[in-house]
């Protein structure tokens, strides 16, 4: 007979006995990545589910918003296949990095999938000094022409939004049929009278 540890007794017999709020948690964890599909699913992740509330690690701000703005259609696709219905669905990029789980590409890349990204043009520059870093000796209002030269150039064939005519990222006017600022302003906020 062999004398063993608290922990080491523990460890074998805690694959035979489930907490109860497991199970709901390990049920979302498969669920999630179907429900949001298969781009989210790399850069979200389910991290804890307490008092019916999920709260899920995004990669950064930007897809924490992305998913936000989906989060009622989530949870009603989300309590149509629990057996507990959740309450809300709280999502943050701050618990991103505590976990050892990495997406296979950097969310940075990611972010050129978003609508108001400026895509680079197919012809060359048309700032032809334009360089990525500056050099040691420039001054700031060299380092400003040089920026106003790189941004003449994104902007000189770029589609023009048909409401304010300032130049428009593509992405923009495929989802909104508007630069993103007209389609803010175009929402009227209604008050109960």
């Amino acid at each position: 007979m062999s004398f063993e540890s608290l922990d080491q007794i523990l460890r074998s017999i805690s694959p035979l006995v489930a907490a109860p709020e497991q199970d709901p948690f390990e049920q979302l964890l498969i669920l999630w990545p179907d429900l949001v599909g298969p781009k989210a699913a790399r850069f979200s992740r389910p991290t804890r589910l307490f008092q019916g509330i999920l709260q899920v690690a995004t990669a950064n701000a930007v897809w924490a918003q992305q998913l936000t703005f989906q989060r009622r259609q989530l949870l009603n696709r989300l309590n149509s296949q629990l057996d507990e219905p959740l309450q809300d669905i709280r999502l943050s990029p701050r618990l991103w990095h505590q976990d050892s789980q990495i997406p296979e590409t950097s969310p940075e890349y990611q972010l050129s999938d978003h609508p108001s990204i400026w895509r680079p043009l197919a012809k060359p520059s048309l700032a032809p000094h334009s360089t990525e870093t500056a050099p040691p000796s420039m001054t700031p209002q060299l380092a400003f022409e040089a920026l106003l030269q790189k941004l003449a150039a994104r902007t000189h064939e770029s589609p023009i939004c048909p409401v304010c005519h300032c130049p428009t990222p593509i992405g923009e006017l495929n989802r909104w049929s508007v630069c993103a600022v007209c389609a803010v302003s175009s929402l009227e906020i209604r008050r109960p009278s």
